[in-house]
């Protein structure tokens, strides 16, 4: 099957999953019962593309791993987290999602994470579809590198504040910067970056490969995007956040400033 047709496997996968998502989040009374899956929407999206693509054998196999591996520790992990006391409905921009209105479900959560999830996808697709090269080379064995230090980073971070969430107690306005948190005020999201651009290595040498480096590099404004509003919002309720703002970088891991 070509790209095209993929392509359109791909989307009929992600938006009927996340249909299904929305259906059985209106069931449980949760407005953001979807965003908990989209790491299984990846994976579920990889498994039907490897059950019609005839490209390298190979190269399908390294992305569906890939594909499996990462969905199942995010979805676990978001499971985990939304188990945590205290864990509030929100999107990621500090929105609240009404959980008996559909359509705010719908709208705001199910059909971006859709999209967010075919945008996910282009690397897979592309590199399904490509019948060669054949054999994995040097760039493909450093895009895999690049991932598994990309989900070391993601997965280290979300470890570190899913155990300070369950530390604090109280309404106290602690704040997280030690660990990775120390250089990075989203390490998490940067780590995800560089999961995709290893993802994007494997696929870097075969035909419409620019298809998959315009779905990375959206998808990498789309993390490291700023937000000043939730910012802002957060400085006004605690002066230590507002402190560990001005000396931490809000995306890209450095040093931090002297406060």
């Amino acid at each position: 099957m070509d790209v095209v047709g993929l392509f359109g496997v791909a989307a009929a996968s992600a938006y009927g999953f996340y249909f299904l998502a929305w259906l059985v989040g209106l069931v449980l009374r949760d407005g953001t019962f979807a965003r908990r899956y989209w790491g299984a929407g990846l994976a579920w999206l990889a498994t039907v593309l490897v059950c019609v693509a005839d490209g390298a054998p190979a190269r399908v196999l390294v992305l569906w791993l890939m594909a499996v591996a990462w969905g199942t520790r995010h979805t676990l992990h978001a499971c985990w987290r939304a188990r945590a006391p205290g864990a509030q409905l929100g999107l990621g921009d500090g929105r609240r999602v009404d959980a008996t209105r559909w359509q705010e479900s719908l709208l705001l959560v199910c059909l971006p994470q859709a999209s967010g999830t075919l945008l996910g996808a282009l690397p897979f697709v592309v590199g399904m579809a490509a019948p060669g090269p054949a054999a994995l080379g040097p760039v493909e064995l450093v895009g895999v590198g690049v991932f598994v230090l990309g989900c070391a980073v993601e997965a280290r971070a979300d470890y570190e504040l899913g155990r300070f969430e369950r530390q604090v107690r109280g309404p106290e306005r602690a704040v997280l910067e030690r660990g990775l948190f120390r250089y990075s005020r989203r390490p998490s999201h940067f780590g995800a970056c560089v999961v995709w651009w290893g993802i994007f290595g494997v696929v870097a040498r075969v035909p419409f490969a620019y298809l998959a480096v315009g779905g990375v590099t959206a998808l990498t404004m789309l993390l490291a995007r700023p937000r000043p509003e939730q910012d802002r919002a957060r400085a006004r309720a605690s002066a230590a956040y507002a402190a560990y703002a001005r000396g931490t970088s809000p995306f890209f891991p450095r040093r931090p400033r002297r406060r």
